[in-house]
C-alpha cells in the first residue's frame, strides 16, 4: 500500500519501488516486531506508547500484539472523539500498550506513560520531537525511555543517523527546529530525503548523499546558534539592571 503511494508520488523510481515490493513480499521473519515485543516484555508494568505513520501498520501491530496475549488499544484520526477518549481512558487505567498514528496523537498528553517506541520514523524531524512531547511534559514523574526501531541498511537507518549525529534532535526544542528548517520548509524534507536515498547507485553513493544532507543541516544549525549568540550579546551583554534593583529596594 505505502509503496504504491510512493510510486504515484515518484514515478521516476517506479521500477526500484516495484523491486522493493517484491522483496518485502518474500520476508519471512519480522525482526522489527520481534524487537518490539522484546522491549515490551522487558518492562511489562510500564505504559508503552507506540507510534507509526500508517493506519495499516497500526492494524498490523495491534493484531500481532493481541495474538501474543498483550492487551492493546488503538488511537488514530479516523476514530470519533468518543472512541479516542475511551482508548485514552483504557490506556491510562489498565491497558499497558497504545498504538497511535501521527494524526491520532495530536494535542494529546500522555504524562502517565514513560516508554515511547517509534516503530517507524517520520521523515520530518519536527514530528519525531512532537511524538516524544506527548509524554515528556510537565507532570511526568519518571524517566522517559525512547526506542527508535530501524532496519539496518534501510532509509530509516539513514534518517536516524541524520537526527542523532547531525542535529542532536533530542537536545533541541521545537522552536530550534522551526528556525533550523525555516528556509526550505518542513514540507520539502520528505521528498529531499527520498530523492537522496532512491537516486543513489551504490551504498557508498547513498552514504555520501546523506552525509552531504547532514552537513547542510549541521551548517544551518551552527549558523542559527551563532546568530542567536550574537543577538544575545548585542542586546543583553550591556543590559544594566541596577536601576531596576534600586527601584525594588
Amino acid at each position: 500500500m505505502h509503496f504504491k503511494k510512493k510510486i504515484k508520488q515518484f514515478p521516476n523510481y517506479a521500477t526500484e519501488l516495484e523491486e522493493m515490493v517484491t522483496k518485502s513480499d518474500n520476508i519471512k521473519t519480522d525482526t522489527k516486531m520481534f524487537r518490539l515485543e522484546e522491549i515490551i516484555n522487558k518492562n511489562p508494568d510500564r505504559k508503552h506508547l507506540i507510534f507509526t505513520e500508517f493506519v495499516d501498520t497500526q492494524d498490523y501491530i495491534f493484531d500481532r500484539l493481541e495474538e501474543s496475549g498483550i492487551s492493546t488499544v488503538k488511537f488514530n484520526g479516523q476514530m470519533s472523539t468518543t472512541e479516542r477518549d475511551v482508548s485514552v481512558s483504557k490506556f491510562k487505567r489498565d491497558i499497558p500498550i497504545m498504538v497511535s498514528t501521527e494524526a491520532g496523537g495530536e494535542g494529546q498528553n500522555f504524562q502517565f506513560c514513560s516508554v515511547v517506541i517509534n516503530y517507524d520514523l517520520p521523515w520530518n524531524p519536527m514530528r519525531v520531537e512532537q511524538r516524544v512531547g506527548r509524554v515528556h511534559r510537565i507532570g511526568q514523574e519518571e524517566d522517559v525511555n525512547i526506542h527508535n526501531l530501524a532496519i539496518i541498511g534501510s532509509i530509516e537507518e539513514y534518517i536516524l543517523k541524520l537526527l542523532f549525529d547531525k542535529i542532536n534532535l533530542f537536545k533541541m526544542t521545537i522552536g530550534d527546529l522551526d528556525l533550523l528548517f525555516e528556509d526550505e520548509g518542513f514540507e520539502k524534507l520528505p521528498a529531499e530525503i527520498f530523492q537522496a536515498y532512491m537516486s543513489a547507485t551504490t551504498q557508498k553513493d547513498r552514504e555520501n548523499k546523506f552525509s552531504a544532507l547532514g552537513e547542510k543541516w549541521s551548517r544551518n544549525k551552527k549558523e542559527m546558534h551563532d546568530t542567536i549568540m550574537q543577538f544575545d550579546n548585542e542586546v543583553f551583554a550591556n543590559f544594566d539592571l541596577s536601576a531596576m534593583r534600586d527601584n525594588i529596594e
